[in-house]
C-alpha cells in the first residue's frame, strides 16, 4: 500500500521561524507564532526577560532591575494562557514580602505545577549579597498567588549570592550559591507536606578549589528525577576556563552523591562550558558559549547520555547550527524536553547587531541523531534596537518555547520582554483518501504509549479548544476521526472512515495529543 507524507503548512509572525539546510530528516517541525510578552509596569532598565521558566500553559518571567521594591530589587510576573485562542494574559506579579533594592529578583527562577520560586540572590539577610528564595503558591480556588516559603542556606555567609540559579521538579527544589566557599555550592530542599520547605543536602564538587580560583560551582542548575545537573562555567580542567558540568544523585538511602564531570572531548580553555544546563531524564545538554569550532566564541551545545546498564554518562551529540558563526554565543540558554532541544544564540546578527536567536534540533528516536528544525527570529528583533538578546534565556514545555530578550526596548530602553511560540511536533502521513472505504492515516513523532487522535473538517480553518487535550485545534467544527496509541518509536496508524457524500470533497485534517498537535493537512477525497 502506497503512503504519502502529506505537506505542512508554515506558519509565522511574531517569531518568524527560517528552516535550514540541515533539516532533511523527518517531518520538520512548523512553528506558530502565539505572543509577545512585556511587562504590563514596564519600564526602562528593567530587564523583563532575563530568566524564563514554563510549565503548560503558565510562564514565569523574570525582571531583576524592577524597581517597585526599591533600586533593582527585582520581581517576577506570571503569564497563563487562556483558552480564548490560546491568548497569553498576565496573571500576577510575585514580589516577597522582604524584598528590597539591589535584591535583583528573578534573576534565577523555577516554575512546577502550581508553585513558583524567585531567587533574590543580592538579599543582605546574613551580610551583603547573602541571598535568598521565595516560593509562591497558586490558589485554583480563588486564582492568586502568595508567598508560601523564604529559603535560605543553612550556613548563609557574604557574597554567596544564593538564588543565583534555582530548579524545581514537585516537592524537590535547588538553589545554587555560585560564591559560597572555594568554589560554589548548590542546596537541595525538599517540601514536606507537615514541615513545609527544609534544607536536606549541600552540593560541591569533590574537587573544589582544584578546579581554579573562580569556578561558579552553580551558575547554571536543572533537576529530573533523582539528578541534579550543575554548571560551573569558571572551571579549569587543564586550562583556564575551560567550564565544567557536574552530575549529582539521590541513592536509595536519601544520600546526594557526586555521579559524574562532564566535559566534551574537544573542550578547551576559554569554553565557558556549564554556562547553561537543562537536564531531562537520561539526557543532559550543556552550553558552551566560548566554544570556537567557526569563530571565536562561536558556542555550541553538548548532549550527554546516561547509560541505564552501567550508569556511565556518555558524550553523544555536539549541536551546533548551519549558519554557525564566530561571536554567536550559541549555547548562552539552553532548554531540553524529550527529543527536543532548544539553544540560544544571544548575539546572533541576523536582525542586526546582538539582536539575537534560538534553534530547536530534535533527536531521532531510531538513529540517536539530532537534528537542526527551524531557527527563532524576534519578527521586531531590528524594529526598536539592534542589541535584543534574544535567547539570552530558553524553556520548552510541549510544543511551546519561551525565548528571553531582556535588551529588547519597544517598551523603554533594555525594558525587555519574552516571544512565546508553539510548533507542529507530531507528522501526519496517510494513503491516498478515500470516500466510502477505510483510510490508514499514520502518524509520526507522537509521544510513545500515549493515544493520538484525529480530527477532520469539511469547512476548512478554523479555531476550536479541546479542553479533554488541552489544545487548540486549527479547524472549523472539526469532529473526530478516531484515535490510537503511539508505539515505542512514536508511531500509530489510524484507521478513519470517510462518508461516500464527501467524494469530490476537500478535507482538512489534524492529529493531537496532549498538549501536542500536528501541522494541518489538506487532502481531496476520491
Amino acid at each position: 500500500m502506497r503512503h504519502f507524507f502529506l505537506s505542512p503548512l508554515l506558519v509565522g509572525a511574531a517569531l518568524a521561524t527560517a528552516a535550514t539546510a540541515a533539516a532533511q530528516q523527518g517531518a520538520p517541525l512548523v512553528s506558530h507564532e502565539h505572543a509577545k510578552l512585556v511587562a504590563p509596569d514596564a519600564g526602562a532598565m528593567d530587564m523583563f526577560g532575563a530568566a524564563v521558566a514554563l510549565d503548560r500553559g503558565v510562564a514565569l518571567i523574570g525582571t531583576p532591575m524592577d524597581a517597585e521594591l526599591g533600586m533593582d530589587a527585582g520581581a517576577a510576573w506570571i503569564f497563563r494562557r487562556g483558552t480564548n485562542a490560546g491568548a497569553w494574559h498576565a496573571e500576577a506579579k510575585l514580589l516577597p514580602a522582604d524584598g528590597a533594592e539591589m535584591d535583583m529578583i528573578g534573576h534565577g527562577l523555577a516554575l512546577s505545577g502550581n508553585r513558583a520560586a524567585t531567587g533574590a540572590m543580592g538579599h543582605d539577610h546574613a551580610g551583603a549579597d547573602a541571598g535568598a528564595v521565595h516560593v509562591f503558591a497558586y490558589d485554583a480556588a480563588t486564582m492568586t498567588w502568595s508567598q508560601e516559603a523564604e529559603l535560605l542556606a543553612a550556613d548563609p555567609s557574604a557574597g554567596a549570592m544564593f538564588g543565583f540559579a534555582v530548579a524545581m521538579q514537585g516537592d524537590r527544589l535547588l538553589a545554587s550559591a555560585p560564591g559560597s566557599g572555594a568554589a560554589g555550592a548548590v542546596y537541595v530542599f525538599h517540601r514536606d507536606q507537615a514541615l513545609g520547605w527544609r534544607q536536606v543536602a549541600k552540593l560541591e564538587p569533590a574537587a573544589g578549589a582544584a578546579l581554579g580560583t573562580m569556578v561558579e560551582f552553580g551558575y547554571a542548575v536543572d533537576l529530573s528525577g533523582d539528578h541534579a545537573l550543575i554548571g560551573a562555567k569558571g572551571a579549569d580542567l587543564g586550562a583556564d576556563n575551560t567550564g565544567a558540568a557536574f552530575v549529582f544523585r539521590r541513592t536509595a538511602a536519601g544520600i546526594w552523591q557526586e555521579e559524574a564531570l562532564l566535559a566534551p572531548a574537544a573542550l578547551k580553555g576559554g569554553d565557558w562550558l556549564g554556562r547553561s544546563v537543562a537536564l531531562d531524564g537520561d539526557t543532559a545538554l550543556l552550553g558552551s558559549i566560548g566554544a570556537q569550532a567557526v569563530g571565536p566564541s562561536a558556542g555550541a551545545a553538548h548532549v550527554f547520555h546516561r547509560d541505564g546498564a552501567s550508569g556511565r554518562w556518555n558524550e553523544a551529540a555536539t549541536l551546533v547550527p548551519a549558519d554557525h558563526r564566530g561571536g554567536d554565543w550559541h549555547g548562552a540558554s539552553v532548554a531540553l524536553e524529550g527529543d527536543v532541544a532548544l539553544v540560544g544564540s544571544m548575539f546572533d546578527d541576523d536582525n542586526g547587531n546582538a539582536s539575537g536567536s534560538a534553534y530547536l534540533y530534535r533527536r531521532d528516536r531510531a538513529s540517536g541523531l539530532w537534528t537542526e528544525v527551524c531557527k527563532f527570529l524576534s519578527s521586531d528583533g531590528a524594529q526598536f534596537r539592534t542589541d535584543d538578546w534574544f535567547g539570552n534565556a530558553a524553556a520548552l514545555s510541549g510544543n511551546t518555547a519561551l525565548v528571553g530578550a531582556f535588551m529588547e526596548s519597544s517598551q523603554g530602553i533594555w525594558a525587555g520582554a519574552a516571544y512565546v511560540c508553539d510548533w507542529d511536533v507530531l507528522g501526519v502521513a496517510a494513503m491516498p483518501v478515500r470516500a466510502g472505504l477505510s483510510n490508514l492515516v499514520e502518524v509520526r513523532h507522537a509521544r510513545p504509549g500515549q493515544l493520538v487522535h484525529l480530527a477532520f473538517s469539511t469547512a476548512g480553518r478554523g479555531l476550536h479548544y479541546e479542553a479533554s487535550l488541552d489544545v487548540s485545534f486549527d479547524l472549523d467544527r472539526p469532529a473526530a476521526a478516531g484515535h490510537a496509541r503511539a508505539d515505542a518509536n512514536g508511531d500509530a496508524a489510524i484507521r478513519v472512515w470517510l462518508p461516500s457524500m464527501l467524494s469530490g470533497r476537500q478535507i482538512w485534517a489534524q492529529a493531537a495529543q496532549w498538549q501536542w498537535k500536528s501541522q494541518v493537512c489538506t487532502v481531496t477525497a476520491r
